[in-house]
């Protein structure tokens, strides 16, 4: 789940597929044991009903939002076409992402 203090692209994408780990040391770690990258302050939260839980709305609303940048940036990988559309946007989500907490 973003916290508003860095939401770079990778973690944007990350957190718009929502509750797909199966259990909090799976989302922690990863494959590596370590953070998803160097700075990175997402938080892994327990998801105990899958309609309601702490970044659910979060979860649809990037969801959407990586949907958009994909379809708009075809020829580009997810993170880089969320990127660029992050670069673009000016809208009240992309300002929410972009707020430092």
């Amino acid at each position: 789940m973003l916290t508003g203090r860095d939401n770079c692209a990778f973690c944007v994408v990350l957190a718009s597929r929502g509750a797909v780990y199966s259990s909090r040391e799976a989302a922690i770690e990863g494959a590596t044991g370590e953070e998803y990258h160097t700075g990175c302050d997402c938080i892994a939260v327990a998801v105990f009903d899958r309609d309601t839980w702490p970044g659910w709305k979060d979860a649809r609303r990037l969801d959407a939002l990586y949907r958009e940048a994909t379809k708009t940036h075809r020829n580009t990988n997810g993170i880089n076409a969320v990127r660029r559309l992050l670069a673009a946007r000016s809208d009240a989500l992309v300002a929410d992402l972009r707020s430092a907490a």
